[in-house]
């Protein structure tokens, strides 16, 4: 699959999957959590991705994330929020088109709850998806 991504152990990062690969991941890794971060509004996303989930055990959740100006800490802190209310043994999934929206937003959490420098935090992004000049340049903008 393109565009997978482990920073940590229990955290895939991914971009959109198709409904094979969807299925792979969840029965491979068994999440506890799928975050999904692209509007519905969002062409090429796997319609019954809520119920996909729900039936293995999973909460599905869409926390929608669709412009540069959601590349912020308010957003960041929405998602460390959901992160943490899961289980740290669990796997967690988040998503968006092609895993930069996910990379950027946590390289921001990396920054401010992590206590990691700039660079050490755009490496974790980029270990979790950014790889785009523009949201490299969002999250340097942020932070």
């Amino acid at each position: 699959m393109d565009n997978f991504y482990t920073p940590d152990e229990h955290l895939i990062c991914i971009g959109q999957p198709n409904d094979e690969e969807m299925r792979q991941i969840l029965s491979q890794y068994e999440p506890a959590l799928w975050i999904n971060l692209r509007p519905e509004s969002e062409s090429g996303q796997i319609d019954n991705w809520v119920d996909l989930v729900e039936q293995r055990g999973g909460r599905a959740i869409r926390l929608p994330t669709s412009s540069a100006t959601d590349i912020s800490f308010e957003h960041a802190t929405k998602l460390k929020v959901l992160l943490d209310s899961c289980d740290s043994e669990k796997s967690v999934v988040i998503q968006c088109g092609s895993s930069n929206r996910v990379g950027a937003l946590m390289a921001l959490i990396a920054y401010k709850y992590n206590d990691q420098d700039i660079d050490t935090a755009l490496k974790y992004g980029r270990a979790a998806g950014l790889t785009k000049d523009g949201l490299i340049q969002k999250v340097q903008a942020a932070i």
